[in-house]
């Protein structure tokens, strides 16, 4: 899987105290929540038109991954982040 948030999008995701996300591959990808706190949004379906419900996930997570070059990695992803790259 690829992750990426779109540049025209990055500076107002900063502006909302949100942290964009680079370009990432994730190979083999575990998470689990880095602290108690949770955050509740809308999320859709892209194979259902029209569905959606408020999903409630870890405002922060730790995530362990491979690169594209097999490198293991461990990083800590908040907000929009913590939501997409699970």
């Amino acid at each position: 899987m690829v992750l990426a948030t779109p540049a025209e999008f990055a500076d107002r995701l900063t502006e909302r105290g949100q942290q964009p996300v680079p370009f990432t591959v994730l190979v083999n990808s575990s998470y689990e929540a880095a602290g108690e706190q949770r955050a509740g949004s809308f999320e859709g379906c892209l194979s259902v038109d029209g569905w959606q419900a408020v999903v409630t996930r870890p405002e922060k997570i730790k995530l362990t991954r491979e690169d594209d070059r097999g490198q293991r990695l461990v990083e800590e992803y908040a907000g929009l982040g913590a939501r997409i790259a699970p």
